[in-house]
């Protein structure tokens, strides 16, 4: 990510950088003092929980405008959900936090917001058999 914002910084054009972790490993608490598990805990399962998504952007010609007039407006338009202080998503915060398709949405969403072009109607692509 950061050679991305460096090209991008050199060559002179805007980059949005999109990351999605789909969670991470969960531990039974016991450690593994084998050689290989040099004193780590010892993972067991995937970890659903802490899944997290994000993504910058860079615009080499300034900050862009966020929604909203006064700072206050504008904060409640920087995130979307947040983690528990257990280090789990908190998926009540936002439908988005535990909806794949939903999340695709938002971040498609935020990108046309970017470029002023948020009340465009995209239709689904229709096919037929």
């Amino acid at each position: 990510m950061g050679a991305c914002l460096e090209y991008a910084a050199i060559r002179g054009v805007p980059l949005m950088l999109y990351l999605m972790s789909d969670g991470s490993l969960s531990s039974n608490g016991v450690i593994d003092n084998t050689v290989d598990g040099r004193g780590k805990g010892e993972w067991t399962s995937d970890n659903q929980q802490t899944a997290a998504t994000f993504f910058l952007v860079y615009n080499p010609g300034g900050r862009p405008t966020l929604v909203g007039g006064t700072p206050e407006e504008q904060a409640i338009h920087q995130q979307l959900g947040y983690m528990r202080p257990d280090g789990s998503v908190e998926t009540a915060a936002t439908p988005a936090a535990n909806n794949v398709n939903l999340l695709a949405e938002t971040v498609v969403l935020n990108y046309m917001a970017l470029h002023g072009e948020q009340a465009v109607l995209v239709l689904p692509c229709l096919t037929t058999v």
